[in-house]
């Protein structure tokens, strides 16, 4: 099954739902897309069950259940999202069970463990989440997934924040807009466009050794309405024995590369159209410019 964010946050699905892993409140398959709820960030599908982070920071659930992957308490499948936590930053589907990052950089998982793959140090199912990490290291540097956002009046938008080390150690984020009778942010980075005109959005952390540590997005508002187009990304990339290939920069475009977890890989400037780096590890990995975004799986 498929499921898509809408640029509004509104959450769409179609495809199989034997289990409901649509969460249209049926166990229907859809052919076209359905919408499922409103206010999402972001979404993460596996094969019978899906879990959505609402922009308050709450995490839903539905779908299979059959090993309390859902993480309410239950083995009993969903047909429609049930709230499952508060205060999650990130969450990741596997097909039988599910690990989530709260904003305070604990990590939590849930569902089949019988190959230890929670880690929580048994091959115990767990129905609810349980706690597997807390976040350790002091923080160095914080980073914005993208530097500009252009928004229309009414409309949202969520800033992700990238910290390093990835486990940094951090009481919370203070975010600022210069601005705020053109766009507000709310304490998880949500941004809501209020009227014509730029502001810039600011997040500020402490660091180790006691000084602040920031970083800026410059959001620029419009009057113009309704629906909204689809950009055309023009930035492509693939993995082949080891070497990350990227095309569609222009020379002087500062890109960035992150690993699936959000953890800085490299940062660096385009000296032509095209940049070739080697990378290591497998799964997902994520190349950011200021305007595009794309991700990029290496199964070897």
């Amino acid at each position: 099954h498929t499921m898509s964010i809408k640029t509004d946050g509104s959450l769409w699905a179609w495809g199989r739902n034997s289990s409901g892993q649509l969460g249209d409140g049926t166990k229907v398959d859809k052919l076209s897309p359905v919408k499922v709820m409103d206010d999402v960030f972001s979404v993460s599908v596996g094969n019978y069950h899906t879990m959505a982070i609402k922009t308050d920071g709450s995490l839903w659930a539905w779908g299979g259940n059959s090993d309390g992957q859902l993480g309410d308490g239950t083995k009993v499948n969903k047909l429609s999202p049930v709230k499952v936590m508060d205060d999650v930053l990130s969450v990741s589907v596997g097909d039988y069970h599910t690990m989530a990052i709260k904003t305070d950089g604990s990590l939590w998982a849930w569902g089949r463990n019988s190959s230890g793959a929670l880690g929580d140090g048994t091959t115990t199912d767990r129905h609810f989440p349980v706690k597997i990490m807390e976040r350790t290291s002091p923080i160095q540097s914080i980073d914005f997934d993208k530097e500009k956002i252009e928004l229309r009046i009414g409309s949202k938008s969520v800033l992700q924040t990238y910290l390093q080390p990835f486990n940094a150690e951090y009481e919370n984020i203070l975010w600022n807009s210069t601005n705020e009778n053109v766009a507000t942010v709310s304490p998880k980075g949500v941004i809501t466009a209020v009227a014509p005109g730029t502001t810039t959005i600011t997040a500020t952390v402490e660091t180790e050794k006691g000084a602040d540590c920031s970083v800026s997005c410059i959001v620029t508002v419009s009057d113009v309405s309704g629906i909204n187009a689809v950009p055309y990304n023009p930035l492509s990339a693939w993995i082949d024995n080891g070497m990350l290939h990227i095309k569609g920069l222009k020379p002087g475009n500062i890109f960035s590369i992150y690993d699936a977890m959000g953890k800085p890989v490299y940062r660096g400037t385009a000296e032509s159209t095209e940049v070739n780096r080697p990378i290591e590890g497998k799964g997902i990995f994520i190349v950011k410019t200021e305007n595009c975004t794309v991700k990029v799986i290496n199964i070897n």
